[in-house]
């Protein structure tokens, strides 16, 4: 079983005048996974930029000078929402930014 190292209230930046994010749970697996976890009350206009930008922060943050683009970690962004983002009736909804297999 691997193991998964959790914090609450990360703050991230991706340089030093970008805009901040602050992750409500943000973990880390020890395969170098990195999740973040998000409770949304409200319905905002711009959920989907908002989730792009969180994960190009955190993959950001994560990868270094000289590494290779095929050495960004896998990243997650979970929304858990107490509305349905696309009006279909389902409770739950899985996005790919990236299709899985791409290397």
């Amino acid at each position: 079983m691997k193991r998964v190292y959790v914090r609450s209230q990360d703050g991230l930046s991706a340089k030093r005048d970008a805009k901040d994010i602050r992750l409500d749970i943000s973990a880390y697996g020890e395969g170098g996974e990195m999740f973040d976890i998000e409770m949304q009350t409200i319905q905002p206009k711009y959920l989907i930029q908002r989730i792009l930008y969180y994960h190009s922060t955190m993959i950001t943050e994560r990868l270094y000078p000289r590494e290779s683009y095929g050495e960004i970690p896998k990243t997650y962004v979970i929304f858990i929402c107490l509305f349905d983002w696309y009006r279909l009736g389902n409770s739950f909804y899985e996005v790919n930014l990236v299709p899985n297999g791409v290397n």
